[in-house]
């Protein structure tokens, strides 16, 4: 089970800041499969970074199968992504 809360992400470009990703609320069932589509630049890879552990949000929660993956340190969030996590380009 993936369980998405609050998650925010965002940049800084020149003297903005732009929010690359903003999900309220997402649960992805074990053994379910979802597909992420929309226009260059609506931050699908963003949001997948952020699953993967290798961004952090600037706030809310990923837990994935009862981890949260946003406290856990640089080098657990390495681990727990060679023992769990599986990306297809």
């Amino acid at each position: 089970m993936i369980q998405i809360r609050d998650l925010t992400k965002s940049y800084v470009r020149g003297d903005e800041s732009v929010v690359a990703c903003d999900v309220r609320a997402l649960d992805i069932a074990t053994g379910e499969q979802v597909a992420l589509v929309g226009r260059s630049g609506c931050g699908k890879s963003t949001l997948l970074n952020l699953l993967t552990g290798l961004s952090i949000p600037d706030h809310g929660s990923i837990r994935i199968q009862d981890v949260e993956i946003t406290q856990l340190s640089e080098s657990a969030r390495d681990r727990f992504r060679a023992e769990h996590v599986g990306m297809v380009f």
